[in-house]
């Protein structure tokens, strides 16, 4: 992390810590790393500043169906408990 001084330009700060940054790439980082990462992005005073791609972050992806899934596999049917 970095924090910016006023007087100088943001792109100084920026390229100074892309340096010393790493490249994640995205089948090897656990569900636990995405998470920590997107609640770090959630605080405040902390913004994107750059992207190389498609950021994106879904609400409601497959993964919060997995319980459920997992359920029915074993034969339960009575999912009204779970709403």
């Amino acid at each position: 992390s970095l924090i910016s001084n006023p007087v100088n330009h943001i792109q100084i700060s920026i390229d100074a810590l892309k340096l010393s940054s790493e490249v994640v790439i995205a089948p090897t980082s656990s569900h636990e790393e995405v998470e920590k990462l997107a609640n770090y992005l959630e605080n405040d005073g902390i913004r994107l500043v750059e992207i190389d791609g498609t950021w994106a972050l879904p609400s409601f992806g497959a993964g919060a169906l997995q319980i459920t899934l997992n359920l029915y596999r074993k034969g339960w049917r009575d999912f009204s408990a779970l709403e």
